[in-house]
């Protein structure tokens, strides 16, 4: 995820931009890394008899991670 949709997001939501939030955007940002990550194993755990499918799905999530 990108910093530039992150702060969209945040906007969005209604947040003020205070430094108390931009100091805490990396420490959330990566917590969405880390919940990503989580979905991506529980795809892949998901569908042990499909393995192609799940880890076409776990690649997926991951990508979000490194493109959006």
């Amino acid at each position: 995820m990108t910093e530039h949709k992150l702060l969209r997001m945040i906007e969005e939501a209604g947040f003020d931009f205070t430094p108390d939030i931009m100091n805490k955007l990396q420490k959330f940002q990566n917590l969405i890394w880390v919940e990503r990550e989580e979905c991506a194993k529980a795809a892949e755990a998901v569908v042990p008899r499909h393995t192609e499918c799940g880890n076409k799905i776990a690649g997926a999530i991951r990508a979000r991670s490194n493109h959006d």
